[in-house]
């Protein structure tokens, strides 16, 4: 078979239409029935949560996981995952003849996941599939004014556009300026420029699901003591990892763990952590 380089929003669209394939079996040989793919997950962890399937004479509930090919569950590392103990079922498009027992889909708790290659019990030829699907693009892809917009004229639209862009403009400065006033008084000290700096970028790399906790680390840390106490690596570890409430109850036996405990009890005095 010729594979398409389909990623795994795609494989979703094709699962989710159950015309588009029929007969499922396991690798395993167990008949699948589907009777609730779930609901899309959105966030980190399985595709989909709330699944209902009978594999064999059995009906289970949980989660299902979907993958290009046989070897993603190990690659992705999701044995180790908590968030997979739950998956049910594993849907992968092609058998890439990845057969190692020991890699096979296991969850934490040990338990084999079953896997239905999607490839297999397809209802017609996927490249027609993947013809329709292009041609057919998601809801969660276009504009919720789609295809009204297209009823307003180009220049009232980039004029809207424009507007929109310089108020988030102004409300990024006023923000910027506002912080800035919050750490110096005098808005010519260099540290507060760089503080404010750390704390922006810290904000920019949470991206949209973890700014504000991002946010809220960089502005306990202090930039200027940061770099007069000249901490090395293990250091910078120990204070981020304890601002951020990481290493309470931490009760590993690890030279790692106790090199971040002793860093910490030293650091907390000079940092003044909560």
């Amino acid at each position: 078979m010729l594979k398409l380089e389909l990623n795994e929003n795609f494989i979703c669209r094709i699962w989710e239409d159950n015309s588009n394939y029929k007969d499922l079996f396991t690798t395993c040989n167990e008949k699948v029935e589907i009777f609730d793919i779930g609901k899309k997950n959105f966030d980190a962890g399985p595709d989909y949560n709330e699944a209902k399937v009978r594999i064999g004479e059995k009906i289970y509930t949980g989660c299902i996981e979907i993958h290009r090919s046989l070897k993603d569950w190990h690659d992705h590392h999701h044995k180790n995952d908590d968030k997979y103990n739950e998956v049910i079922l594993q849907v992968v498009l092609y058998d890439d003849g990845f057969d190692n027992y020991e890699k096979s889909p296991v969850v934490k708790r040990s338990r084999i996941v079953p896997t239905v290659i999607l490839s297999q019990f397809l209802t017609r030829p996927l490249k027609e599939i993947w013809k329709e699907i292009i041609s057919n693009p998601s809801s969660a892809f276009k504009l919720p004014c789609y295809p009204k917009n297209k009823q307003i004229c180009y220049d009232t639209k980039i004029n809207w556009i424009s507007s929109l862009s310089f108020k988030r403009l102004i409300y990024k400065t006023e923000k910027i300026d506002c912080r800035l006033r919050q750490i110096s008084e005098n808005l010519k000290k260099k540290y507060a420029w760089e503080q404010l700096l750390f704390e922006f970028t810290c904000e920019a790399l949470g991206y949209s699901k973890n700014k504000k906790q991002f946010l809220r680390l960089a502005e306990k840390v202090n930039v200027n003591k940061l770099r007069e106490n000249k901490l090395n690596l293990i250091q910078t570890e120990s204070l981020l990892y304890g601002l951020s409430g990481f290493m309470k109850d931490l009760h590993f036996k690890d030279k790692y763990i106790a090199d971040l405990k002793e860093s910490r009890r030293i650091l907390k005095e000079i940092f003044m952590e909560e």
